[in-house]
């Protein structure tokens, strides 16, 4: 039954993530802070030409995209083998594991439509700005967050507690 779900959530990440990407670029000017909560939370629109915190986005643009390119490959790689060899029984993990999947092919999507990931989501305290993301990065860090706990504590030990 969980493996519905797993299609539930794939698609829900990336409808939502292309979604409210769409929203951000025809809405918001590039650049520019629109308030949501004061001294909290802006909506700003930006192109993160790399990958997560800015990575990969000093390289030349050839370079960039092979080594982006290669890394999502290679995620793509240990999210499958996870999901359908170590992972398999573990619903917890599985549904992490395709909340990952959402994120990472809706900031594919942006890639090759961009060139860059569209992030807007803009949280701060006084001047400290943390990178900006969109939904498919929150995604992607709830998804790896659960996977990693799974593996650390284990299916078991965590079913245990439950009791």
């Amino acid at each position: 039954m969980y493996k519905a779900f797993c299609a539930i959530i794939f698609f829900y990440v990336l409808v939502m993530d292309q979604y409210t990407k769409e929203l951000a670029v025809q809405r918001l000017r590039l650049g520019v802070s629109e308030p949501v909560v004061d001294g909290c939370f802006n909506l700003t629109l930006l192109y993160n030409p790399g990958a997560a915190f800015g990575l990969f986005s000093n390289l030349p643009d050839s370079y960039r995209l092979l080594a982006l390119c290669t890394v999502t490959f290679v995620a793509f790689i240990v999210i499958f083998r996870l999901a359908f060899k170590e992972m398999k029984d573990d619903a917890a993990s599985i549904l992490a594991l395709a909340a990952i999947f959402g994120g990472a092919v809706g900031n594919l999507i942006d890639r090759f439509r961009y060139g860059a990931v569209v992030d807007f989501l803009d949280f701060y305290v006084g001047t400290y700005h943390w990178p900006s993301f969109n939904i498919a990065d929150s995604a992607i860090s709830i998804g790896v967050t659960v996977v990693i706990i799974r593996m650390i504590f284990g299916h078991d030990q965590l079913q245990e507690s439950d009791d």
